[in-house]
């Protein structure tokens, strides 16, 4: 039996496992980290045990967890991620080795996502892979000549510390770095900059509507796009142009087959463009892992990974695989 654990800004995941591709249940809760890293250790142990009690409690199992940088691999330590800062050296395999007396191996989340896509998922075959995590923050695991690739200091596939320019929105504590322009956060950094600007131009948005009762963020401007909001799309407009720029400097230096996890959500024609202009220069492939059927005529990719209804996405095998194969 295997559980996975994922702790990103946003939300947290477990997963128990009889094996990397047989999932047995998926359940999930709000990080919330300004809360600090208690609430939420307490709340995966309890799911946990749960999870395991559902499927007969077995004596026999082993646990992994997926979370972004920085962290230490090897001593199973989180060090307050830019999404988790108050994460400050938190020793988590430590915590969970000593509460359910089992193995516990810790893992970069794009490393832990980029294996098992290679090794399970849509990147089965490729010699050179990137996984892009675009969530909360955003980073790459790297499968250069079918091995994961962790660099000097295994820190090889963060990608959002590169400066893309002099100013704008903060990632890693940078402004203008890839982080900032093209992650969840950084998306709605910019977006309520661009908001304030448009105020003062006395520009119409629902975007403004929001912002004086809360502070905006990247579904917020997603959704707007959809909806036709012209100063949302300029937003996601730059977001995708950004974007485009890092995934031409990963393709070009490192791989021959771009894997895309649902990169159409909250995104309209005009920025999902934006990006693609970019795949279709660079890239020697993209893979395409989606629920969306109209992503396919869009993106025309090389090769489709149509998730059915009710089936989250290939992130269910991405937990549990590293523990796999301790």
């Amino acid at each position: 039996m295997l559980v996975g654990v994922d702790i990103g800004g946003t939300k947290t995941a477990v997963v128990i496992a009889e094996n990397p591709t047989h999932i047995l249940s998926r359940e999930e809760f709000p990080t919330l980290p300004s809360l600090g890293p208690d609430h939420a250790i307490e709340k995966i142990q309890r799911l946990i045990d749960v999870g395991l009690s559902r499927h007969g409690q077995p004596a026999a199992f082993r646990i992994g967890v997926s979370c972004g940088g920085p962290l230490d691999r090897v001593n199973g330590t989180i060090q307050s991620p830019p999404n988790l800062a108050s994460w400050a050296n938190v020793p988590i395999k430590e915590i969970l080795e000593r509460k359910f007396t089992v193995p516990c191996l810790l893992e970069n989340d794009a490393n832990a996502g980029a294996v098992a896509e290679y090794r399970y998922g849509a990147g089965v075959g490729c010699r050179n892979m990137v996984f892009l995590t675009l969530v909360t923050g955003f980073g790459a695991g790297l499968i250069l000549n079918r091995e994961l690739y962790r660099g000097t200091s295994e820190m090889a596939g963060e990608i959002g510390h590169v400066r893309l320019t002099d100013e704008g929105p903060v990632g890693y504590g940078k402004a203008g770095s890839v982080e900032g322009w093209v992650s969840g956060w950084g998306m709605a950094q910019h977006g309520a900059q661009v908001v304030e600007s448009a105020i003062r131009a006395g520009e119409f948005s629902s975007l403004i509507e929001i912002a004086a009762q809360r502070e905006i963020t990247s579904r917020d401007i997603g959704e707007a796009a959809l909806s036709g909001d012209g100063l949302a799309r300029r937003i996601v407009c730059v977001a995708g142009q950004k974007l485009g720029l890092a995934l031409a400097m990963l393709v070009t230096s490192a791989a021959n087959v771009l894997l895309l996890d649902e990169p159409t959500n909250n995104l309209d024609p005009v920025s999902r463009e934006q990006v693609l202009d970019a795949l279709r220069t660079y890239a020697g492939a993209i893979i395409l892992v989606t629920h969306d059927e109209g992503a396919v005529e869009a993106l025309s990719p090389d090769k489709v990974i149509l998730l059915p209804d009710g089936v989250e996405d290939s992130w269910s095998t991405d937990l549990v695989d590293l523990v796999s194969l301790a």
